[in-house]
């Protein structure tokens, strides 16, 4: 019999925490309750949900002042990395790599696409050399890393989570990355087993990264899967929407 995704989804707590069960515990009912599916450490994925993305509400808790401060999309974008390495665990030197190269990867992309998303922007009506929005601006329609991630999800209606660890999930709008890094600690029997029955959930798919030297962490079938992160996004916005922004949409 094949596998059935979860009825009421994953709860993946990220970040440097002890507990994950606990976390949960103290997030998931009031997440749920306000109809939130992202916080600085749990993200609550639902399938047919949109995909968790940079400018994505919820994960990133910065003062406005802080943001306004900011020139423009490389400086957010360094922003956002910033705040990605701080959710990193201590001594998770390869992820810290990973996140740091991940930003990298987004940055390179967006300007390899530099025409095509210029040319989008002039189709939508506005000046692909204009401040607002920009080319650069679809780094924040990239997918969100939650780094140090628990993919908990109930392998029976109303029981109690299960727990994967990983060094990084990613929600696409359609299946549920989760990224371990090679070189990390061996999963232990019990480890592997439970990563074996996430492995069966439908909208599951387990990358293993290898870098190789001379190469990132987000090069071959993890590069692939990232990639192309703008496609689906009609206009970008950036890592924070402008208030001049009504419904999720640009002013005309």
């Amino acid at each position: 019999m094949p596998a059935l995704p979860p009825a009421d989804g994953f709860a993946i707590s990220y970040g440097p925490i002890t507990d994950a069960g606990e976390a949960v515990r103290q997030e998931e009912a009031a997440m749920r309750a306000a109809g939130a599916c992202l916080s600085p450490r749990l993200a609550l994925v639902q399938p047919g949900m949109p995909a968790l993305r940079l400018n994505s509400a919820g994960w990133l808790r910065a003062p406005a002042a802080a943001i306004a401060g900011l020139d423009d999309s490389r400086a957010m974008l360094a922003f956002a990395g910033v705040a990605l390495r701080r959710r990193a665990p201590l001594f998770a030197a390869p992820l810290r790599a990973f996140l740091d190269d991940y930003v990298g990867f987004v940055a390179a992309r967006v300007e390899d696409a530099r025409t095509v998303l210029s040319e989008r922007l002039a189709q939508a009506g506005f000046d692909p050399e204009g401040a607002l929005p920009h080319y650069r601006d679809w780094a924040f329609s990239a997918l969100l890393p939650l780094p140090a991630a628990h993919v908990g999800w109930r392998e029976e209606a109303g029981g109690p989570h299960g727990f994967v660890r990983c060094d990084a999930a990613f929600w696409t709008g359609c299946e549920l990355l989760v990224v371990f890094l090679e070189g990390g600690s061996m999963p232990t029997p019990r480890e592997r087993r439970a990563r074996e029955r996430l492995a069966l959930l439908p909208q599951v798919r387990i990358l293993h990264a290898e870098r190789e030297p001379g190469r990132g962490w987000t090069d071959g079938a993890l590069a692939a899967a990232l990639d192309g992160f703008w496609e689906g996004c009609e206009l970008p916005f950036g890592l924070i929407r402008p208030a001049a922004l009504r419904d999720g949409h640009w002013p005309r």
